[in-house]
């Protein structure tokens, strides 16, 4: 599924571009990073969208790579949900490259509803 850039966005030129693959992550680590300290408890997974909002609004040429996907307990329990995304960039070669990314939202709620509070975190590769 391919973000559709919005002519807002179209002009802005890819932050990640002209970094090494390391100086990249590093760059999206630290704009993600406030929203993966704490606790949530909404049901519309806002740290998740503001993380995509903050890779549109900073230029970062994003989509997500594949569908999002729940994993659950041996009693049918939701106990996370994972969503794919991949970043695509010229590195400081002028090559094109390529982020791989997950970010998870494990359930930090009750025995009866995991995800009623959840934590979130990002691995990128």
């Amino acid at each position: 599924m391919k973000i559709i850039k919005t002519e807002k966005y179209a002009q802005m030129q890819n932050a990640l571009n002209g970094k090494s693959k390391q100086s990249a992550k590093g760059y999206l680590y630290k704009l993600v990073s406030p929203y993966t300290k704490g606790i949530y408890s909404d049901t519309y997974w806002q740290p998740i969208q503001a993380i995509w909002k903050s890779f549109t609004e900073n230029g970062i040429d994003w989509e997500l790579s594949a569908p999002s996907q729940y994993f659950k307990d041996e009693k049918g329990n939701p106990i996370r949900k994972e969503w794919y995304f991949k970043i695509t960039f010229l590195n400081n070669r002028q090559r094109p490259n390529e982020i791989h990314g997950t970010v998870t939202a494990a359930g930090a709620g009750s025995v009866q509803q995991p995800l009623d509070r959840y934590d979130v975190t990002v691995v990128m590769f």
